[in-house]
C-alpha cells in the first residue's frame, strides 16, 4: 500500500485492516478509526510512518493492535514476534512525536508479548527475569507495582517477626515488628534486636535485606527509564 501522494485517510475506517508493511508516508489520518469491538484493531507491523501526524488519530480505543490479537489466536512464535515489532515501532514513532503516554502503552504491550516469545522459545531463565520485572515494576510503566511490592514484603516480614516473637525473644508488638521490618528492608538491621545467633528472626531479616536491595535496584532503574530515557 503506497501513500506517497499524501493519501487522504480522513475518517477512514481501518479497524481490522491489514496494513503490514504499508508505506503511509505523508498520509492524512485525521479522525481515522483503527479499532473497534466488532472488527478488532488494524495490523501495523513494519508500517512506515514518515511524516504522518499520529496526534490526529484517536488512540484511546486502541487497547491492543491487530497484530497482537492475531498472535493470541494463532499462538505461533512468528506472529508474536510480529506483534512485538508492531508495538515497539509504533511506540517509538509516538514518542518521537511527543505522545509519551500513548507510546508507553504500546511499549508495555511489547514487553508483555516479548515474554510470551521467550516462553515459546523455551528461554525460561530470561522468561523468569522478565516475569519478575513485570511483577515488581510493570517493566517500568506501572510505578504502583513497586509500591505494592514494598508494602507486601514489609507487612509479610512484620507478620513473621510478630508471630515468631510469641515463641522467641524479643517479644514485639505488631507496631514494633513493622518498625523492625521497615529498617530491615533498607538494610539497617542485621543482628539487632536479635542478639543470639540461630534465632529464626535472623533468617527473616536476611531475606528482607536481600529483597530490599532487589526492590530498591529495580526502583532506581525505573526512575532512570522514566526521567532519563535509559
Amino acid at each position: 500500500m503506497l501513500a506517497k501522494d499524501r493519501a487522504n485517510l480522513q475518517e477512514a475506517q481501518l479497524q481490522g485492516a491489514n496494513l503490514f508493511g504499508a508505506d503511509l508516508e505523508d498520509a492524512f489520518l485525521y479522525e481515522a478509526t483503527l479499532s473497534d469491538e466488532m472488527y478488532g484493531a488494524a495490523y501495523l507491523a513494519d508500517v512506515r510512518w514518515d511524516h504522518v501526524n499520529l496526534a490526529l488519530v484517536d488512540w484511546e480505543p486502541v487497547k491492543r493492535l491487530g497484530d497482537e490479537q492475531r498472535a493470541r489466536r494463532r499462538k505461533s512464535v512468528n506472529d508474536y514476534l510480529a506483534a512485538v515489532r508492531a508495538n515497539r515501532q509504533l511506540a517509538v514513532t509516538l514518542e518521537n512525536q511527543g505522545m509519551n503516554e500513548v507510546a508507553d502503552r504500546f511499549a508495555y504491550r511489547a514487553q508483555i508479548l516479548q515474554r510470551k516469545v521467550l516462553w515459546k522459545q523455551r528461554n525460561f531463565w530470561k522468561w523468569f527475569g522478565s516475569a519478575i520485572l513485570a511483577l515488581l515494576a510493570g517493566y517500568g510503566y506501572r510505578m504502583w507495582h513497586i509500591l505494592v511490592a514494598y508494602l507486601f514484603i514489609v507487612l509479610l516480614c512484620a507478620g513473621a517477626y510478630f508471630v515468631l516473637g510469641i515463641y522467641y525473644e524479643p517479644h514485639l508488638s505488631f507496631l514494633d515488628a513493622v518498625l523492625i521490618s521497615v529498617t530491615a528492608f533498607h538494610g539497617r538491621v542485621f543482628s539487632e534486636p536479635f542478639l543470639h545467633s540461630g534465632e529464626p528472626q535472623l533468617w527473616v531479616t536476611a531475606f528482607e535485606a536481600v529483597m530490599g536491595l532487589v526492590v530498591e535496584g529495580v526502583f532506581i532503574a525505573m526512575l532512570a527509564q522514566k526521567f532519563f530515557g535509559k
